[in-house]
């Protein structure tokens, strides 16, 4: 009688069990080595992005900055209306509030002492600048803390012009 198919699976004998150990090791080395390739890889690739886009970051601060002097040193051209648009994005004034914090610890004291729940968190303290930030736009009084306000010149590129960037 001959045999249609062989129903016994796997090793059969010690050596067949050592030899498909062996077979085992050779495939998890090689995938071992590939991934450690890759990470090479990619660590020098991380690197050299974060050298390009130091270049671009450091190209940017004197542009940034020369805009900016000259939206403050002409608020005159932006009143009405407050920003230039152009077919790159948009420039101009903006009024900004910041949260000043003189003195921390007051201000902790301050805002347990008023249970003020949704203005810090604990253990230890620590100050939510937005929820203060609410309050004290509201006339509340936290002491310790103060808002700063004014006009700042802004500016931002086309969010389209940078999502085509991406998809390129």
């Amino acid at each position: 009688m001959n045999r249609i198919a062989d129903l016994r699976t796997g090793p059969q004998t010690i050596a067949e069990a050592d030899s498909l150990m062996a077979e085992i090791s050779r495939v998890e080395v090689a995938a071992e080595k590939y991934q450690a390739t890759i990470n090479v890889r990619l660590q020098k690739m991380r690197e050299a992005c974060q050298a390009r886009l130091a270049e671009f970051a450091a190209e940017l601060q004197p542009l940034q900055q020369q805009l900016g002097d000259f939206v403050r040193s002409h608020p005159d051209l932006f009143q009405k209306p407050r920003k230039r648009k152009t077919e790159c994005g948009s420039y101009g004034m903006q009024h900004a509030c910041q949260l000043v914090v003189d003195d921390i610890d007051a201000a902790r004291k301050a805002v347990v002492a008023q249970g003020l729940d949704d203005c810090y968190e604990e253990p230890p303290v620590k100050l939510l600048k937005k929820p203060i930030t609410v309050r004290l736009k509201g006339d509340e009084t936290i002491p310790g803390c103060r808002l700063e306000e004014g006009d700042t010149a802004v500016y931002k590129t086309d969010p389209e012009l940078l999502k085509q960037a991406r998809n390129q």
